[in-house]
């Protein structure tokens, strides 16, 4: 039975949250990547809104990490082996999902040189379940951070500056 996820917040944190993104990897790919704790170890997420699950780990992940999994078979698309992967706490800033839920795949990046695999890389990627929960994610590229809140409403600093539109569905 996989055990439910809960999420806790260190005492004192406000009402929202930054997080410094890796400028270097945003630099290189256009990817915004956080600094994340996977049991214990220190990590760099990628915060992937296109990424439909909540967490996607892979298999360098999983051995480093030494997480438990449940296999589900091969990918229809890939063909890896895939299945759900438990996570007994992943720390994002001064908060700790304790069991989110997590996909994992058998697959990694690697560099190679000569056939000799230098650099091979660990994946974690926290997708668009993740941070539905929050009350608003913004991106600020202009300093390079994150902000998360989970229960303000957003407000900008200077509201003359966005535009407003009004929405409907037809």
């Amino acid at each position: 039975v996989w055990k439910p996820s809960q999420v806790n917040y260190d005492s004192g944190t406000p009402q929202s949250f930054s997080i410094e993104y890796d400028l270097w990897q945003f630099w290189l790919t256009g990817c915004i990547s956080v600094p994340v704790d996977i049991a214990g170890r220190r990590c760099s997420a990628l915060v992937d809104t296109g990424c439909s699950t909540n967490v996607f780990v892979n298999d360098l992940t999983i051995e480093s990490c030494d997480l438990a999994v449940f296999p589900l078979g091969a990918n229809s698309v890939t063909n890896s082996p895939t299945g759900f992967c438990d996570i007994p706490a992943l720390r994002l800033g001064p908060m700790v999902v304790a069991h989110p839920p997590c996909i994992y795949e058998q697959m990694q990046w690697q560099f190679r040189v000569l056939g000799i695999p230098l650099y091979r890389h660990r994946i974690v990627m926290l997708g668009v379940d993740f941070v539905r929960p929050f009350s608003y994610v913004l991106f600020d590229n202009t300093r390079h951070t994150i902000v998360f809140s989970p229960r303000d409403t957003f407000e900008p600093d200077a509201p003359s500056d966005w535009l407003r539109l009004p929405f409907a569905l037809e």
